[in-house]
């Protein structure tokens, strides 16, 4: 199906999504070949209008997410405290983020980018064929970059808007394994 231009209108200019037939809702519920065809009508006469209309785009915005590049990074030492039971502590640091900009692909889309470091303290179990671990990550620095949406609204308007990334305060991770 080919895709609107950005002039189309949920508000009766060019594609609208006009009385819903609830004939053809209840028909593609459920697995059938009527089911798949009521849906695709359903998405090729409404679905690009209900999409403009509740991403709210207008000239700044996408109508779309991005799927971003993401790092982790993560280094530390560990000490062996109870040789007998495998019983061992670590403490790390660890690094996560999203760039503004992918290194591989498009950039286009909307993300969430920042960064932030962790103070990683941790304890592991080794016995035999088996390993646990758990680690507790503790946020000691974070920080949201401007997406790019958010640079061309602060340039056009004259505004310092944006930046907005959400990283957790701490983190539990836990890891099982076993040795083959």
């Amino acid at each position: 199906m080919p895709r609107p231009s950005s002039e189309t209108k949920a508000d009766g200019g060019g594609v609208a999504c006009t009385t819903t037939h609830w004939s053809v809702v209840l028909t593609a519920q459920g697995e059938s070949p009527a089911a798949d065809e009521a849906l695709e009508k359903l998405c090729r006469k409404c679905w690009i209008v209900v999409a403009q209309r509740d991403a709210n785009i207008g000239e700044f915005g996408y109508i779309f997410n991005s799927v971003p590049d993401q790092y982790l990074a993560r280094a530390g030492i560990g000490y062996l405290v109870w040789p007998k039971y495998g019983l061992s502590v670590s403490v790390g640091g660890r690094m996560e983020g999203v760039p503004v900009e992918d290194f591989i692909g498009d950039s286009h889309g909307w993300r969430n980018p920042g960064y932030a470091f962790y103070f990683e303290p941790g304890i592991s179990i080794t016995k035999g064929r088996f390993s646990a671990s758990v680690t507790g990550p503790i946020a000691v620095h974070r920080h949201a970059n401007k997406n790019l949406t958010d640079v061309k609204v602060s340039k056009e308007l004259g505004l310092d808007f944006g930046g907005n990334a959400a990283f957790a305060d701490y983190l539990i991770t836990t890891s099982f394994s076993i040795r083959f």
